[in-house]
């Protein structure tokens, strides 16, 4: 695996037209999120945020993956997006549960249904179970 440092080394990577999508519709995300999060309201506002951070550092995650040169960096990158994009189910739960009018039924289910995310997103981070290796495409690593 490669170290952190290399995460941020230029020459590691070749942009290609889908990792410059992918990218630009994560700033997309990103950008919206954060114009959401400055408006007033602490509930909704906060969890969309969350929602989008989830989202785009699933979708950055896999720009970089596709513009990698190297399968280990590659992998690295997927199994970032994995960590990232494991969370999104819960973060798009608790953030439907903060709009209705009576949240407090679904307390015990969103805390359980972050903690199986949560399990879900490290156990794919961590192992090789889940993402084992990339392939090499024309676009990219995938």
């Amino acid at each position: 695996m490669p170290d952190f440092q290399s995460f941020f080394e230029v020459s590691l990577y070749s942009a290609n037209a889908l990792s410059i999508a992918t990218a630009f519709a994560t700033l997309a995300i990103l950008s919206l999120g954060v114009a959401v999060r400055w408006r007033k309201g602490l509930g909704p506002n906060r969890m969309f945020f969350i929602v989008t951070i989830c989202a785009a550092g699933w979708l950055g995650a896999f720009a970089a993956m596709y513009a990698a040169r190297d399968a280990s960096l590659a992998l690295r990158w997927a199994r970032t997006g994995y960590l990232f994009a494991a969370l999104l189910p819960a973060a798009v739960f608790h953030f439907a549960t903060t709009l209705v009018v009576r949240r407090k039924p679904y307390g015990l289910a969103t805390t359980l249904f972050w903690i199986a995310c949560a399990i879900a997103a490290l156990f794919g981070f961590f192992s090789d179970q889940l993402i084992p290796t990339v392939r090499r495409f024309p676009w990219g690593y995938y």
